[in-house]
């Protein structure tokens, strides 16, 4: 992957931790009810780059 840029910014909720790749979000904790495992980062760049 080229030219990758992360930022981090406070959810509205305590407990919110969610991916977001080009203004999508791509992962929500609260969502999935879990942290992302390393095969969901996996994935979700994989989905990306096709």
């Amino acid at each position: 992957m080229q030219n990758v840029e992360v930022d981090i910014f406070a959810g509205e909720e305590k407990s919110e931790f969610a991916i977001f790749l080009d203004d999508q979000r791509a992962f929500s904790r609260l969502e999935e009810r879990r942290f992302p495992e390393l095969e969901d980062l996996l994935e979700i760049c994989r989905a990306k780059a096709s």
